[in-house]
């Protein structure tokens, strides 16, 4: 598939979640199933040189793909900022380097921002492998509920569909949703400069900047049609660096 920049309207942002082991099939995958309208960024979180050198033999016969090195282990919202800087395109994807696309998966994210004006789309989540026939949905439509006690606001938040076959989910209608998953996520470019920088929060770092966007003025949109796939199960599997980074990245020794 053949690429020129001037063609690009996104930049797609592949980032560590919590291991290496995937970094090359993501991004084979994104480049085998999506039209040329994409640059990519590869943060490479101090990855183990094996996994390195198969990041820099991709990005070698893909001149649109550039890799940002780091020289130590980073959190994802860390690279996500680090990345924020370098977008030169209309919109950024984040994807976390263990999702799997579906076709027509960048497209209609684009499609629904374009037909929407819309500032931040996301996909439907799976929380299983591609391959897996149940296609279970981990969230669609994300919901705040909000309630005041006192002087003090409570939200507790509601993953629509979870658990929910992808066949049996109601409609292929874009739709408002409350808040995103960063296993996927488009923003504009505006809307980047405009809401900044991820904080150095907590594991809920996906609703700290649903909140900022939604307090910015911007609306927060689901686009059924666009489908990305997250294993769960595969935590179990990690070994050696993977499951290293996998427990310094959730601090959880």
């Amino acid at each position: 598939m053949t690429q020129t920049q001037n063609k690009a309207v996104v930049t797609v942002v592949i980032v560590p979640r919590e291991s290496f082991n995937m970094f090359r099939q993501v991004a084979e995958r994104i480049y085998a199933v999506t039209s040329p309208i994409f640059n990519m960024l590869i943060m490479e979180g101090h990855a183990p040189s094996n996994r390195r050198r198969e990041l820099e033999d991709f990005t070698s016969s893909h001149p649109n793909c550039k890799i940002i090195y780091s020289e130590r282990w980073k959190y994802p919202h860390e690279m996500v900022n680090n990345a924020i800087p370098l977008i030169n395109t209309k919109y950024a994807v984040f994807i976390d380097n263990d999702v799997e696309v579906l076709e027509g998966w960048l497209e209609n994210l684009v499609r629904t921002a374009e037909e929407k004006k819309a500032h931040c789309v996301h996909p439907i989540y799976l929380t299983v492998k591609l391959s897996d026939p149940s296609r279970k949905i981990h969230i669609a439509e994300g919901k705040f509920y909000r309630e005041k006690r006192g002087d003090q606001w409570y939200i507790d938040t509601v993953a629509c569909y979870s658990g929910v076959s992808l066949e049996d989910y109601p409609d292929k209608i874009a739709k408002e949703s409350d808040f995103f998953e960063w296993h996927t996520v488009m923003f504009s470019k505006e809307l980047l400069e405009r809401v900044g920088l991820l904080d150095d929060l907590n594991v809920a770092e996906h609703l700290d900047y649903a909140l900022r966007i939604h307090q910015a003025g911007y609306k927060i949109w689901l686009e059924p049609k666009a489908v990305v796939a997250y294993d769960y199960g595969r935590i179990w599997e990690l070994r050696g660096t993977d499951r290293e980074y996998l427990i310094w990245r959730w601090d959880v020794d």
